[in-house]
């Protein structure tokens, strides 16, 4: 995965799942997401792929309810995207639960950033912009 800040969007697959989101997504893939990893059974592994963009799409329900995350160019479109959907209001819960089953102990993306090689303070500040998404989400 390549990384280049600690935001939720500061990877590549966050960032390219917003990116086809904002191109031709729907409000449909968005809660089909997030369903299935506010689902995702405890005791299985989640990939880091999926945990990116299941955080993701909680960012893009956090900016449906107007509290989104700092504008990026990484981020910029599906922001907007989400404005435009206001719908997306309805799966504020399942974007909560979907963000707190990344940061359980079977998260392939919670492993990436608990790495020895990774500076304690890139970690931490990922961890604050999880924890930030989820208080956006209440």
């Amino acid at each position: 995965m390549g990384t280049w800040d600690p935001s939720v969007f500061g990877n590549d697959e966050a960032a390219d799942w917003a990116g086809e989101l904002a191109e031709n997504g729907t409000v449909t893939a968005v809660e089909q997401l997030l369903t299935t990893i506010a689902g995702y059974p405890l005791t299985e592994y989640l990939e880091v792929g999926t945990g990116s963009s299941a955080l993701a799409a909680a960012e893009v329900v956090a900016a449906a309810i107007g509290k989104p995350t700092a504008s990026t160019p990484y981020n910029k479109e599906v922001l907007e995207w989400a404005t435009r959907h206001p719908e997306l209001e309805s799966l504020r819960s399942v974007a909560r639960a979907a963000a707190e089953r990344v940061r359980t102990p079977e998260s392939e993306l919670l492993e990436v950033w608990e790495e020895e090689e990774v500076d304690t303070r890139d970690r931490e500040a990922w961890e604050n912009s999880v924890a930030d998404l989820v208080t956006r989400l209440l």
